[in-house]
């Protein structure tokens, strides 16, 4: 097997050299921290090139159809049923809607039965609403590119959805395999950093051990307490899990940020040079930007990157409440820069390695005895109390 990169922080897990091997050569493998890579059988590669020259997380990606500047909003679907069902304010309805009641396909990321993170096809509402809503796990795109090329070929409208590297993979695919994109509308998210899928899949076992039932159904941002990140597991037997310290420990890895791919922590696309036509996130400072357009249950940020874009956000207006606002009230940090990457990250995957999920669990998650004691302490008031006590004292 040969390597496609000099270093894991070279390769973001897009596919896009899988996708376009001609000779079926590359396959998409996990390493040690459950991150897929590509991995060339030599004995299969005819030394084409395309894959190195498809890798625009290595080349680069050309943004010649990109406003100087994008244009902002702030968007809120009109049915608070579908606010309620998305992450923030609906954007990825409306836009999709579009799309799909045109006979279009839209691609985005979904759970699978085994709640693993995967790309999936869409042709209807139905299966669109799977792709609803965050997923803070990196998504396996599997031969995804491949299919979409094939839809475009077949002369349907097309919406991709995904991280910013996965819409910059797309784009190189395609223009490489000389397919037709008029067709096509990307929308990339503003993207926090991926954590890894095996880490994931531990979680979710984690949590079934310790409940004794399975998990049917999981939402990475759950609005039963509003607007915000709330995690949530729906076992089979009907219990909600959003409260438990249990259902914390998956979104404190992710704002830990020791548990993302290397590739993250490099980014090329932080910032507002966007991949996509359109670039959706939370409008996170709404009710300081904007307070007469804040809502608590929801408002969407929207980026027009390209005319494409504008032709296709002007084609929602009936379903949306919008409003023009800009990129100095729209800013945040992962519009600026990349994840920082944490001095324990190395020590953190190698306690991980040695001692299994429980123990970083314990350590990283915020789980067990102690954080719960400090927790109800705090809670009550006692904390400060404490604190001087041991002050005056010491």
């Amino acid at each position: 097997m040969t390597k496609l990169f000099e270093n894991k922080e070279k390769c973001c897990g897009c596919s896009a050299c899988r996708n376009i091997c001609p000779s079926s050569a590359i396959q998409m493998l996990p390493d040690e921290e459950g991150f897929l890579y590509p991995a060339v059988n030599t004995s299969l590669c005819v030394k084409c090139g395309l894959c190195r020259k498809v890798c625009a997380f290595q080349n680069g990606l050309e943004y010649r159809e990109n406003y100087d500047s994008p244009y902002v909003y702030a968007l809120k679907h009109k049915s608070d049923e579908v606010v309620m069902n998305s992450s923030s304010g609906g954007a990825f309805t409306s836009i999709s809607d579009y799309i799909i009641e045109r006979g279009g396909i839209v691609y985005g990321a979904a759970h699978d039965e085994n709640l693993k993170t995967i790309h999936i096809r869409a042709s209807n509402k139905e299966d669109r609403n799977k792709c609803r809503g965050s997923k803070y796990v990196q998504s396996d795109l599997a031969d995804n590119f491949k299919k979409i090329k094939e839809d475009l070929s077949n002369g349907k409208k097309v919406l991709f959805t995904g991280t910013p590297c996965q819409v910059a993979g797309l784009r190189k695919f395609l223009d490489l395999s000389s397919c037709e994109d008029t067709c096509l509308y990307t929308a990339d998210l503003v993207c926090h950093g991926v954590p890894s899928p095996q880490l994931f899949s531990e979680y979710i076992k984690y949590c079934e051990k310790k409940r004794g039932v399975r998990i049917k159904e999981y939402c990475h941002r759950s609005k039963d307490s509003g607007w915000g990140h709330v995690e949530e597991a729906i076992y089979k037997n009907g219990m909600k899990d959003n409260f438990s310290f249990l259902s914390r420990i998956w979104r404190n890895f992710y704002y830990s940020h020791l548990f993302f791919r290397p590739s993250c922590y490099i980014c090329e696309y932080a910032n507002l040079r966007r991949p996509g036509d359109i670039t959706i996130a939370d409008y996170w400072g709404i009710e300081k930007a904007h307070p007469e357009f804040a809502d608590k249950n929801g408002v969407s940020l929207v980026l027009i990157n390209t005319p494409k874009g504008k032709q296709l956000f002007e084609s929602i207006q009936k379903s949306v409440l919008c409003i023009q606002s800009d990129t100095k009230s729209c800013m945040q940090k992962n519009l600026r820069q990349p994840p920082d990457r944490p001095t324990a990250r190395d020590s953190a995957w190698e306690r991980y390695k040695k001692h299994g999920f429980e123990y970083i669990a314990k350590k990283y998650g915020g789980y067990g005895i102690k954080h719960m004691a400090k927790d109800y302490i705090k809670s009550h008031g006692l904390y400060i109390g404490i604190l001087k006590y041991f002050k005056t004292y010491k």
